[in-house]
């Protein structure tokens, strides 16, 4: 039903498809070169946190170096269980540091990406007013085809590109995140 309503729109304005207008965020991020600004604060991200977690492993590891060197070389039952708590505790603490350090990275890619989204949404919206568009889609995988005369996103690069300082706000390195709990 959605594709008939999307399609009988289509109809009603010529050469702007009904008040719909699509752009590429993909093409636009790659053309103003956010794309490769996006990674490389993602990867300078997680760097950061692969290191944290490193610092975590090696911290965890010595609280149970130091429980083995107090417990000695020939340890009874109940210290050989104690050490076994010990050291599962510590790599359940190291998986939930790694699950915090994943969704953390997750998150600030995310959030790069969406303060990229809010940079790009005026160009969008002034070209699709422009041109009498309504709403403007995403040209992503959910979206079967589309008339290339609804497609914005050439006209939006360019409006981006006569306007370099919408993106000079970008910090040089991301803030140093929390430190995953250990």
């Amino acid at each position: 039903m959605l594709v008939a309503v999307f399609v009988t729109g289509c109809e009603q304005m010529p050469g702007m498809g009904g008040g719909v207008a699509v752009i590429d965020l993909g093409a636009v991020a790659t053309a103003s070169g956010q794309e490769a600004e996006i990674r490389r604060q993602a990867e300078i991200r997680r760097a950061n946190l692969n290191s944290q977690l490193q610092e975590a492993a090696a911290s965890l590891e010595l609280q149970l170096t130091a429980e083995r060197e107090k417990i000695g070389d020939t340890p009874t039952e109940e210290q050989t269980q104690r050490l076994q708590q010990l050291a599962g505790e510590a790599q359940r603490q190291y998986a939930e540091a790694q699950q915090q350090a994943q969704a953390q990275a997750q998150q600030f890619e995310t959030d790069l990406v969406m303060a990229f989204r809010e940079k790009v949404k005026p160009f969008a919206e002034q070209v699709a007013l422009a041109r009498g568009a309504k709403v403007v889609m995403l040209a992503d995988v959910t979206m079967f085809w589309f008339q290339p005369s609804v497609d914005i996103t050439d006209e939006v690069i360019v409006k981006l590109r006569a306007n370099p300082s919408v993106f000079a706000t970008q910090p040089e390195e991301p803030e140093e995140p929390a430190a995953p709990a250990e």
